[in-house]
């Protein structure tokens, strides 16, 4: 049967406006194709004042003809003290190598409806930031830079209503790439120090040093399961060979392992795999501290939403700053708890391995990540914090061994 596409190709332009008419006398409504579209630009309007050089500004209008809904903390619009939230620009040096982030992480935790603006169809937003406490420069230089623009997140169901989620206005685009623009920066950079404000009262210190004890227990028994996934068994050929036994906790929150790499083989450190296992076996360690890795509690979150739940300094050992809302936090429990925020604020800060990212929040949008992009997932915050505070009683199962293997009893202790 011919289409109807095929046969309206066959109308001329009078008689589709006939066919128009006739169609809107029928009661039907004609078909409208809204357009969503985004335009991000940026520009480097202080080049000439050695004081500004690096001062970056952001302006992303909304070209089509449809809203669009912006999650604030994916923008330079929800600074704090003119800091950015998070590593929302991607800085290179004239070589194209990535520089390292040195700015903060805030904690945004589940995502409320006031985290999210609607940009209207021609409407416009625009600001400044100073890129120079962000990023190292060290000596200085130039530098290029752009702007990624994710427009895929949304409320977390459960936060919100379900009114308020079936309501949301979700985007249909993906993400939005900048213009690149050039920066000069005087060097070299001064680093940004500890915070000496922001001091704890006795009875703040004590609810954070319980809360860090109980994530140090929560961290390093997760690690102990994810040590013991790794099995050494003895394989048709006679040798022992090493094994993965997958637990479902695993692979909720980290995807499926990639067998050809497994731990103590050439590569296993940069791999996928080896993210997850050294990143949840020095969590607990960073946590615990040394003698110059102590954690530095900083109380009070001037200028940030009632929602967040903390930030850390990256770039220091180890300096976090508790918000209000972290001292309402329960501290047993998940998907939030005080033990988890400090598990969560932890894996951000670099050490023998890069910090995690926040590229993504929220259960849902976590258990997502771990199916549809691993490599995020096993560099993300959130999915550590829920790997190692998920009390979920899972059925214990144990994968298929491999032929000629023995499988070994696996007892896996519930962090």
């Amino acid at each position: 049967m011919e289409s109807i596409f095929k046969r309206l190709l066959k109308h001329t332009p009078q008689s589709l406006a006939c066919l128009a008419v006739s169609v809107a006398g029928l009661g039907l409504a004609s078909p409208t194709f809204a357009t969503q579209a985004i335009n991000v630009q940026i520009s480097t309007p202080h080049l000439s004042d050695t004081a500004r050089s690096a001062v970056v500004h952001v302006e992303i209008t909304n070209t089509g003809d449809e809203d669009v809904s912006l999650f604030l903390w994916d923008t330079p619009f929800a600074q704090a003290a003119g800091r950015l939230p998070k590593p929302i620009f991607e800085v290179s040096d004239s070589s194209g190598t990535p520089l390292r982030y040195v700015g903060r992480w805030v904690n945004v935790g589940r995502l409320h409806l006031e985290d999210f603006v609607t940009l209207h169809p021609g409407e416009s937003k625009s600001g400044d930031v100073d890129l120079t406490p962000e990023y190292d420069f060290g000596n200085g230089g130039v530098f290029t830079v752009r702007y990624l623009l994710p427009l895929t997140r949304e409320p977390d169901p459960g936060v919100v209503t379900s009114e308020q989620y079936s309501a949301f206005h979700r985007n249909r685009l993906k993400e939005v790439e900048s213009n690149e623009a050039v920066i000069v920066v005087h060097g070299p950079v001064r680093r940004v120090e500890v915070s000496l404000d922001d001091e704890c009262t006795k009875e703040q210190r004590d609810t954070i040093y319980a809360a860090k004890s109980l994530a140090f227990q929560k961290a390093y028994a997760a690690s102990s399961d994810m040590y013991r996934m790794y099995e050494r068994v003895k394989g048709s050929d006679g040798q022992y060979h090493t094994v993965f036994r997958p637990h479902p906790r695993y692979e909720r929150w980290f995807g499926v392992h990639d067998d050809s790499i497994m731990r103590d083989e050439e590569g296993f450190t940069e791999s996928d795999n080896g993210h997850a296992y050294y990143t949840a076996s020095r969590v607990w360690e960073h946590i615990l501290g040394g003698p110059s890795q102590k954690l530095i509690p900083k109380c009070g979150c001037p200028g940030y939403p009632a929602t967040t739940a903390a930030w850390s300094e990256v770039d220091t050992k180890y300096a976090v700053h508790f918000c209000d809302l972290f001292f309402k936090l329960p501290d047993v429990g998940w998907p939030d708890s005080r033990p988890g925020t400090i598990v969560h604020e932890f894996t951000h800060f670099n050490g023998e391995y890069s910090g995690t990212q926040d590229y993504e929040y929220g259960l849902k949008k976590v258990e997502d990540l771990a199916v549809r992009e691993r490599w995020k997932a096993v560099r993300n915050a959130s999915s550590f914090e829920y790997y190692i505070m998920d009390t979920t009683p899972y059925d214990e199962r144990v994968a298929d061994p491999v032929e000629g293997e023995h499988p070994l009893p696996r007892t896996t202790a519930s962090p």
